[in-house]
């Protein structure tokens, strides 16, 4: 702070050039008497060419007999970094209050002390009814204990943490959002806030479902398509060359579907297909077994871990009768009568990898459909 004693004169050429007006207007408020002093912040010029904010604080120290100012007394007082301070604050206050991400900011004892609109927007909740409140307001139920000791075991060991969590809005709806969370310390390295920035991810994460269905799933049946079969296929087959055990494919053609279509038109069709596919699972209850189709009538079954040929047999008749039976297809409730042939292939007696065991059970149904239709061919043994 610098002290000055002057007798009025002219505002300095050292004002910026922005700030000279304003300047102006209260220095000469204060020498006319209007005003008993002046005070004003506004930039000037440092020796070393840089603008410096400043405090200037006066008043007229004495005035003659007609009541002009004489002597003027006042202070200068450097105020830089505190604008610059504040300057940031503002600028960190107006981004929170523009960002698209929702903001929470909390006291070290984890109560809200700020929220902004887009944490309103996002969740439902004001600020008044945030304010004082634990973020847990927003805890869906979810996530385990195990999930938040291990989230601030890492926030506490490390001032940070972000991931996938789940939360519920005021309305009771369930979201997914993608949240980071920051530890803020003072000067002296004590902790005093958290703040914590998110972004709801529910549409994007389904965005992401929807194009991996449509990457490893049939569109009209839900099954494993051929990508995702094939993927899979190749999986059991390392799994049993490695614990020298045995699976079985299935390869299964729709007998007499083309009438169907041809007669009742695609739309009952693909209803039937689905129904198709609803009975096919109901045939293999375990987790590890994979139902696909490879478009058209041609669906196939994997089984890993099949211990006997008889076994994959007995699924496989298992399937056919199933689909023997009539099935109740579209509003108008026709009765579709369809069979099935259906060719079953063992690892690794019937192929070595993928490509062959499907060749080989694919083989094993074209036997089943010039032998009738409506049974079921085991395939031959590879020559050796």
């Amino acid at each position: 702070m610098r002290t000055n004693q002057t007798r009025p004169g002219k505002t300095g050429a050292r004002t910026h050039p922005d700030d000279l007006a304003a300047v102006k207007v209260e220095r000469e408020a204060c020498l006319s008497g209007e005003t008993a002093s002046y005070i004003s912040e506004h930039r000037v010029l440092h020796r070393d060419g840089s603008w410096r904010w400043v405090l200037s604080r006066g008043m007229v120290a004495s005035r003659d007999a007609q009541g002009r100012p004489l002597r003027l007394i006042g202070t200068h007082t450097d105020i830089t970094e505190r604008h610059e301070r504040e300057e940031a604050l503002r600028l960190a206050s107006t981004v929170s209050l523009t960002m698209d991400e929702g903001v929470i900011i909390t006291n070290i004892d984890n109560l809200i002390v700020s929220v902004n609109p887009a944490f309103s927007a996002m969740t439902g909740y004001s600020l008044d009814e945030a304010l004082g409140k634990n973020p847990r307001l927003l805890a869906s139920g979810m996530q385990s204990p195990e999930f938040y000791e291990r989230m601030w075991s890492q926030l506490l060991s490390t001032d940070s943490w972000h991931g996938e969590i789940r939360n519920r809005r005021k309305n009771g709806e369930l979201y997914l959002e993608w949240l980071s969370i920051k530890q803020v310390r003072n000067h002296r390295g004590q902790p005093t806030h958290y703040v914590a920035v998110f972004s709801d991810i529910s549409e994007r994460k389904a965005d992401e479902d929807r194009m991996r269905q449509l990457a490893h799933f049939d569109v009209l049946t839900g099954l494993a398509n051929r990508t995702l079969f094939s993927d899979r296929l190749r999986q059991v087959i390392l799994k049993a060359r490695r614990d020298n055990t045995q699976a079985a494919l299935l390869f299964i053609d729709l007998d007499k579907f083309k009438p169907v279509n041809d007669d009742l038109g695609h739309h009952i069709g693909d209803l039937l297909l689905k129904a198709v596919a609803n009975r096919l699972l109901d045939c293999v209850r375990r987790e590890s077994d994979t139902v696909g189709r490879l478009g058209g009538d041609e669906f196939v079954v994997l089984l890993p871990e099949i211990e006997t040929s008889d076994a994959a047999i007995a699924v496989a008749e298992k399937i056919r009768g199933a689909l023997n039976q009539t099935f109740e297809v579209g509003k108008q409730k026709h009765q579709i009568q369809i069979s099935s042939s259906i060719g079953v292939a063992l690892y690794p007696d019937h192929g070595s990898d993928e490509t062959l065991l499907l060749k080989s059970a694919d083989a094993a149904m074209y036997r089943a459909k010039e032998g009738g239709s409506n049974q079921v061919q085991m395939a031959q043994a590879q020559q050796a």
